[in-house]
């Protein structure tokens, strides 16, 4: 559960409107600390996942930089990039990856998280500043989604995602700057 004496001088911010779903930010200048309050969440199998996302919407090569947080506390983290090629790439199947984006995975070496579901599900992540190209006094962006069990059709197949909230988008981030 969230200790509210902890959080306390977090920045909070609404981001699930009828969802109830609080994300809350802060800093020790080495760390960013990121929780989130999931009241809607109460499924304790569910695919439950809060995403943040780094350094969103800077360069059209940098797709996207995220960590991934699971109802079982696994921690994943990722950079997403892709090239700008002269002209087609070529149709040789050997040199069909230079369609797609390309994923680095563990990117973050000291991020951790945690997850529990008492009431609802809460979660909390420590990305290391330096890590994660962060700094004091340097503005950056952040997209945050939280995801909840998708929909699904008579067939119990997985027809759409569902989420609890979201703050900004990865074309339109949130900008925020630790002092």
């Amino acid at each position: 559960m969230l200790n509210e004496n902890e959080w306390h001088s977090a920045t909070q911010i609404e981001i699930g409107g009828e969802h109830k779903t609080t994300l809350y930010l802060m800093s020790d200048g080495d760390w960013l600390f990121i929780a989130c309050d999931a009241k809607s969440e109460t499924s304790k199998d569910g695919f439950d996942q809060l995403r943040i996302y780094l350094h969103a919407g800077l360069i059209p090569e940098l797709k996207n930089e995220r960590v991934h947080l699971g109802r079982n506390s696994n921690t994943t983290s990722i950079r997403q990039t892709t090239f700008r090629w002269q002209g087609d790439p070529p149709d040789d199947k050997d040199e069909r990856w230079k369609k797609y984006a390309i994923s680095d995975w563990g990117i973050y070496r000291y991020t951790v998280g945690t997850t529990q579901l008492s009431q609802n599900r809460q979660y909390e992540i420590a990305i290391h500043m330096g890590e994660a190209g962060l700094h004091r006094g340097v503005p950056f962006t952040l997209h945050a989604e939280v995801e909840t069990d998708p929909l699904r059709n008579e067939q119990n197949k997985f027809k759409k995602r569902q989420y609890l909230g979201f703050l900004g988008d990865q074309e339109n981030p949130a900008w925020f700057k630790i002092n």
